[in-house]
């Protein structure tokens, strides 16, 4: 009963936190003129794979945007909880990238595995008492397009929130928010 009222808990949360995101994105696409806000919840992760989906507010010569989802393969963040926050963590080591617009309809492509000094997870906050942990992801994107032509390239820079709270004497991450800007050329 108590596992049940955690979860539905949880998902209420998620859900208000997803709704505030997105009102702060539109207000934020008007300032941004040469970038995507992407705004979304991370909705499933394990030790070295993370898969987000969101809205995507902006336009572009193309469209409007619509929604976007990504799934990162990362190095494991063990570090992430011994290092300097300014220093990189853990790497972007590859996966998949993928936009809906109105305009050009599904863009897909892939985040660079080996783009030097881009690749890179950086815990920004880890603030004490289990709280909230902020990490910054930044890569770039290539192989990116419509339909057969995918010679495009891009960039993508997010802000991840592991939103976290003691359980039952544990520290448990019970959501997690993401934000962020994505630059795409096709």
């Amino acid at each position: 009963m108590v596992m049940k009222a955690l979860k539905l808990a949880a998902t209420l949360l998620s859900t208000l936190v997803l709704v505030t995101i997105g009102a702060t994105s539109a207000e934020a696409a008007s300032t941004t003129p040469h970038g995507t806000i992407v705004s979304g919840v991370e909705f499933y992760a394990t030790s070295t794979e993370g898969r987000f989906s969101g809205t995507a507010t902006g336009k572009d010569p193309n469209g409007v945007w619509g929604a976007w989802g990504i799934v990162v393969n990362h190095t494991v963040l063990d570090p992430c909880w011994r290092q300097s926050w300014t220093d990189p963590c853990a790497q972007v080591t590859g996966r998949s990238f993928s936009m809906q617009s109105t305009g050009a309809g599904l863009i897909t492509g892939n985040f660079n595995h080996q783009a030097a000094g881009v690749d890179e997870i950086v815990l920004g906050v880890a603030r004490a008492n289990c709280t909230t942990q902020l990490f910054r992801i930044t890569d770039g994107l290539n192989s990116l397009g419509t339909g057969s032509q995918h010679s495009g390239w891009g960039t993508f820079v997010g802000y991840l929130w592991h939103h976290r709270h003691w359980v039952f004497g544990r520290c448990v991450t019970y959501s997690a928010t993401v934000q962020g800007t994505v630059v795409l050329n096709f």
